[in-house]
């Protein structure tokens, strides 16, 4: 599910169109339950349905490019969110990239977040 926004605009990512996909508003109208979904974003609109299909039973994954979700709340609400959602929930996949799907299915790459050294 596509939930990197107020409203749901798909992002240019090759073969995304092909494997399909569901936005904030097309999720609702599902006629059964998925056994696993993955919520691209991190903020409010991701929030509410990863908790509501995790309530349901649906093994939710939520890929955000940020640690913390709700990032643009305020830091303490966040933060503690964050930490909710990390207990009850899988564990947050961060700075993550799109690879085009090959057999009609979509997937994603995970790369580890690094931080640069500088030397002094």
């Amino acid at each position: 599910m596509l939930a990197a926004g107020s409203r749901p605009v798909a992002p240019d990512v090759p073969g995304l169109v092909e494997a399909g996909f569901h936005t904030s508003d097309t999720v609702l109208r599902m006629e059964s339950l998925p056994r696993t979904m993955i919520i691209l974003g991190g903020g409010f609109v991701a929030a509410e349905p990863a908790h509501v299909f995790s309530s349901f039973g649906v093994d939710v994954t939520v890929v955000a490019r940020s640690g913390t979700l709700l990032r643009h709340e305020d830091a303490d609400v966040a933060q503690r969110f964050t930490e909710l959602a990390s207990t009850t929930a899988k564990p947050l996949r961060r700075r993550r990239s799109w690879s085009p799907p090959t057999t009609g299915s979509c997937h994603t790459r995970y790369s580890p977040r690094r931080r640069s050294r500088r030397s002094a």
